[in-house]
């Protein structure tokens, strides 16, 4: 180990025959038309309950589900739709796979909790609320995308499994908070161009296969909390800032094949950047 010290905005519309937007360059991701409403019907607070949905019965693969009410809506088993568009209300995923589909069209969230199971699909899901990971993966050819003024939060002492594009786009925001490990599988690139703040002392570790973690120009990648090691061993390249400003933040596996970081290293007084790889 060694110790270091040292277009403006725009908005493109479009209109689609009876498609309504498509995710434009902010990040910001766009309605389809909804083919299956949650209006509560039911009285619970459960997408497996049929009577919840408008037109009853539950959301299949060819459904665009749409949440616009303030209420707190649960998954505890498989589900595979389209595209979803939540603008009210909070979604927690307890279990199962919960899989969007639609590669074309993305689908918004601004409030999802994931406690458990898995987020799957090949759909871009975007943010520019609040995401929770508590536990579960994060899996398949999609992308979990966190538009300015979102706050991705890896919480709680579980594992956490990343298989597929995590991208915090400028003016985003992820958050290391918990005891347990951020684990690497096949698929997973992390791209950030806000900002992601180590605030423990844990790190990734590649689970298996290879992982790359890319610090885009403009991008912060930092420690600012926990006195001990947190340790990255997947491929680190930074064309941004890494910076050191709590413990040590270990960079254990270089920048990756036929990447050569061009950005800033930095640790502040009493702290420690490591390299290795």
């Amino acid at each position: 180990m060694r110790h270091v010290t040292r277009l403006t905005m725009f908005s493109l519309a479009f209109v689609i025959s009876a498609v309504a937007l498509v995710l434009g360059a902010s990040g910001s991701a766009a309605a389809v038309s909804c083919t299956k409403t949650w209006d509560g019907g039911a009285a619970t607070l459960s997408w497996q309950d049929a009577n919840n949905w408008n037109p009853n019965g539950l959301p299949t693969t060819s459904d665009n589900v749409c949440l616009s009410t303030t209420a707190a809506v649960t998954s505890s088993a498989d589900v595979t739709i389209l595209n979803l568009n939540q603008s009210a209300g909070s979604l927690t995923i307890n279990s199962g796979a919960f899989a969007l589909t639609d590669a074309v069209n993305s689908s918004s969230v601004t409030n999802l909790t994931l406690n458990s199971g898995a987020l799957n699909g090949a759909a871009t899901l975007t943010t520019a609320g609040t995401i929770t990971w508590s536990g579960g993966g994060m899996q398949d050819t999609g992308t979990t995308s966190i538009a300015s003024g979102g706050v991705l939060t890896i919480n709680t002492g579980n594992n956490h499994i990343l298989g597929r594009t995590l991208s915090v786009l400028s003016g985003g925001k992820a958050i290391l908070t918990d005891t347990g490990t951020l684990y690497t599988n096949p698929g997973a690139l992390l791209n950030v161009a806000g900002t992601f703040d180590v605030q423990s002392d844990n790190g990734a570790l590649v689970n298996s296969g290879l992982g790359q973690f890319n610090v885009l120009s403009g991008g912060v990648f930092k420690k600012t909390a926990g006195s001990g090691v947190s340790t990255f061993n997947i491929a680190v390249d930074n064309d941004g800032s890494v910076q050191a400003l709590s413990g040590t933040l270990y960079l254990s596996a270089g920048s990756g094949a036929a990447h050569s970081s061009t950005g800033s290293f930095s640790a502040t007084a009493g702290n420690t950047l490591a390299f290795g790889g």
